[in-house]
C-alpha cells in the first residue's frame, strides 16, 4: 500500500506530460492545416513564389512534429514505464534516466524552436511580399 501511494505523484506528473504532448501535437496539426490552406489560397491566386516558400516551411514543420513526437515516445518509454516498475525513487535518479530527461527537454525546446522558425519565416515572407506589392 505504501509503494502505491509513493507512486501517485509520478503518475500525475506523467499524465500531465502526456496532456502537454497531446496539446503540442494538436497545435502542430493546426499549423499544418493553416499552411495547407495558405498554399491552396495562393494556388488559386496564382502566386507561385509564395507556394514555393511555404513548401520550404513543410520541411521545418515535419522536423518540429518529429521532434515533439519523439520526445513523447521517449517520455513514455524511459520515464512512465520505469516509474510503474520501480518502487524506489532512487533508482529513477540514475544518471541514465537524468540524461533521458535532458534529451526530452532538449527535444521539446528544439521542436518549439522549429515552430518559431516557421512562424518567423512566414512573417518575414509575408511582410516582404506586402512591401513590394508583387503578385507573382
Amino acid at each position: 500500500m505504501e509503494s502505491l501511494l509513493s507512486g501517485i505523484p509520478q503518475y500525475i506528473i506523467a499524465s500531465i506530460n502526456i496532456l502537454i504532448t497531446i496539446n503540442q501535437s494538436t497545435y502542430i496539426m493546426g499549423l499544418e492545416r493553416l499552411i495547407a490552406d495558405r498554399i491552396r489560397q495562393t494556388e488559386t491566386d496564382g502566386i507561385t513564389r509564395t507556394i514555393k516558400r511555404h513548401k520550404e516551411n513543410w520541411h521545418l514543420l515535419i522536423a518540429a512534429w518529429w521532434m515533439l513526437a519523439s520526445t513523447a515516445v521517449a517520455l513514455i518509454i524511459f520515464r512512465i514505464i520505469p516509474s510503474m516498475y520501480f518502487d524506489d525513487a532512487t533508482e529513477l535518479t540514475h544518471p541514465w534516466f537524468i540524461a533521458v530527461d535532458f534529451m526530452i527537454i532538449f527535444g521539446t525546446l528544439l521542436g518549439y524552436f522549429l515552430l518559431l522558425a516557421i512562424a518567423f519565416r512566414s512573417w518575414k515572407w509575408n511582410s516582404w511580399q506586402g512591401k513590394t506589392g508583387q503578385d507573382g
